[in-house]
C-alpha cells in the first residue's frame, strides 16, 4: 500500500509542480497515474480481506481499517468528479478555475489520510509482533518500522510543503 499508493499518488501531486511540458500534457499524467494508485490502493484492500478471510481475522476492527476504506472511498470520489470537472465531458473554464482550489486542498486531505492510514498500520503490526512476542522492543524490525514510520512522516511533510510553498520564479 505505501509503494503502490502512497508513492504513486505522490508522483501524481508532484507532476504539477515539478514537471515540463503542456498544462493538458501534466493533466494526462496526473489523472492516469492517480487512476492507478487508486486501483492498487482496491486491489492492497482487497488483499487484506482475502488474507483475513484465509486466517480468521475479523474485517474492520481497528481505526487502521476504517481510515483506510474512508481514504480509498475519498480518493474515488475525487477521481470521479475531477475527472467529471477537468477531463471529460469537462466543465467551462469558469467553473474549472472555481473547483480548482477545493480539488487541491481535498486532494492534500486525502493524501494525508494515507499518511495517517500507512502510520496506524504500521503502528498496529508493530504491536501485534511485539504483544505476541515475536519481536523484542528494541530488535531490527521494530527499528525497521519505526524509522519507516518516522521517513512517511518526513515524506508527507516536504509534499505538503511543496504543494502549498509558493513557486519559485
Amino acid at each position: 500500500m505505501v509503494v503502490g499508493y502512497i508513492f504513486l499518488s505522490t508522483e501524481a501531486i508532484l507532476v504539477h509542480r515539478g514537471m515540463h511540458g503542456t498544462k493538458s500534457n501534466k493533466k494526462a499524467i496526473h489523472f492516469t497515474i492517480q487512476g492507478v494508485a487508486f486501483w492498487m490502493a482496491a486491489l492492497g484492500i482487497w488483499t487484506a480481506l482475502l488474507f483475513h478471510k484465509t486466517i480468521g481475522i475479523s474485517n474492520f476492527y481497528s481505526l487502521h481499517s476504517w481510515f483506510g476504506i474512508l481514504t480509498v472511498f475519498l480518493f474515488g470520489i475525487q477521481w470521479i468528479c475531477s475527472y467529471m470537472i477537468y477531463w471529460y465531458p469537462g466543465a467551462s473554464a469558469k467553473t474549472r478555475a472555481a473547483v480548482l482550489p477545493w480539488h487541491t486542498s481535498i486532494g492534500l486531505l486525502v493524501h494525508c489520510t494515507a499518511l495517517l492510514t500507512a502510520e496506524m498500520g504500521l503502528l498496529e503490526k508493530l504491536t501485534f509482533l511485539m504483544v505476541n512476542k515475536v519481536i523484542g522492543r528494541f530488535s531490527f524490525e521494530a527499528v525497521f518500522v519505526n524509522s519507516v514510520g518516522l521517513l512517511l512522516l518526513v515524506h508527507g511533510g516536504l509534499v505538503i510543503l511543496a504543494c502549498v510553498l509558493p513557486r519559485s520564479s
